[in-house]
């Protein structure tokens, strides 16, 4: 047996976008004004998982008066930056006896503008694990 997602129509995609922003009518005028305005962020919608993540981006980046994203980079950016800011806010304290690795980091401002207030500690994390990738790929090696 097999098993195919065949993905959203756009009846699916509005009755989605209606629900999850049944809350609020006016956010979800906004949101489907965006996409028939952006076309390849429209386009991103047909994927349950992509539709998902494009309505919790708006719904975050409009409640805090931010602009909505214009290109998938900024979707992808809003993505990361939701996914770090959730781990910071669920992270618990290192233990008192043991002291967490230091990291250089770079200046946070100009390299990573769009992590906005993700904290200093979190993005160290975050280059460790770039690090890591960085060089497994450069090795051909998987980690």
């Amino acid at each position: 047996q097999y098993i195919e997602v065949i993905g959203f129509g756009k009846e699916e995609i509005q009755e989605y976008v209606d629900g999850a922003l049944a809350h609020n009518k006016e956010l979800r005028d906004e949101l489907m004004s965006h996409l028939e305005h952006h076309p390849h962020i429209h386009g991103l919608m047909y994927c349950p998982l992509n539709c998902a993540i494009i309505v919790r981006i708006f719904r975050d980046e409009m409640e805090m008066r931010s602009q909505p994203p214009q290109t998938l980079t900024e979707v992808y950016q809003l993505l990361i930056k939701i996914v770090l800011k959730r781990h910071e806010h669920k992270s618990v304290e290192p233990p008192v006896n043991k002291k967490p690795k230091k990291h250089t980091i770079p200046n946070k401002s100009s390299t990573f503008p769009w992590l906005g207030d993700v904290s200093d500690q979190t993005i160290s994390q975050l280059l460790v694990l770039a690090k890591l990738a960085y060089d497994g790929t450069n090795e051909d090696r998987l980690i």
